[in-house]
């Protein structure tokens, strides 16, 4: 595999969305972007969103990843190195796609702002 060029560069995009049409439409598209591109991809969100994109991708998601976030990520402070780079070690070669939805309805008071912390991190973590 070749080496990213400065287009390849590591983005950090945030999906907002109003219902879970949109955010299934949306989320599809974006992984089945990644899996014409040859892109290893991970979604990691909550079991419902999770089942959401599993459907919507058909027999695509045979080639992706999925993780329930609320394991692998029920702690914030290992998504990133439990699940997204874990993920992205795995596939040290190629350029990966990863979901993550580290945020969900059911979250403590006292997680949330680890979730926030997670997010200001990622850019850090994969400079």
């Amino acid at each position: 595999m070749s080496t990213p060029t400065t287009e390849e560069t590591f983005t950090h995009p945030a999906l907002f969305y109003r219902s879970e049409a949109e955010y299934t439409d949306r989320t599809v598209a974006f992984v089945r972007e990644g899996l014409a591109a040859g892109e290893p991809v991970a979604v990691a969100v909550p079991g419902p969103n999770l089942e959401l994109v599993r459907v919507g991708l058909g027999a695509d998601a045979r080639d992706v990843t999925f993780l329930d976030m609320t394991e692998a990520g029920r702690n914030p402070g290992r998504i990133i190195p439990g699940v997204l780079r874990a993920f992205a070690d795995a596939h040290a070669r190629a350029r990966v796609r990863i979901v993550g939805e580290p945020v969900w309805a059911g979250r403590s008071a006292a997680e949330y702002p680890a979730c926030a912390q997670h997010e200001a991190l990622i850019n850090a973590a994969f400079a």
